[in-house]
């Protein structure tokens, strides 16, 4: 994400990574928010086809779901859920188990 908030600016509000997909709130300020998907996407490509020595093959759908908050309490809602995510897959029994989130600097 460092690397690519140097390219295109954003703010990174709570994010989740799990084995086959992530959940992220951003704040894309002038950003286009479908610009920065796109970069996480491919950058992330990149660097896993690297380490595995993967040369084809698609990583990820081409489609992404975004949502406007609307207010404090819709930010709440959507960082719980993002949060929670890897307990709701079976992956955590608590949303502070799973290291690669957010949750641990809230």
């Amino acid at each position: 994400m460092a690397e690519i908030k140097q390219r295109v600016p954003f703010n990174l509000t709570a994010w989740v990574m799990m084995p086959e997909h992530f959940h992220i709130i951003i704040d894309s300020g002038n950003s286009i928010p479908a610009d920065i998907i796109k970069r996480v996407k491919l950058l992330f490509a990149y660097y896993y086809r690297q380490k595995r020595n993967l040369y084809r093959g698609r990583l990820w759908q081409s489609r992404f779901w975004d949502h406007i908050i609307r207010d404090q309490q819709d930010m709440n809602r959507h960082i719980d859920y993002i949060h929670y995510n890897p307990v709701k897959h079976g992956l955590a029994k608590s949303p502070f188990d799973w290291r690669e989130s957010s949750i641990h600097q809230y």
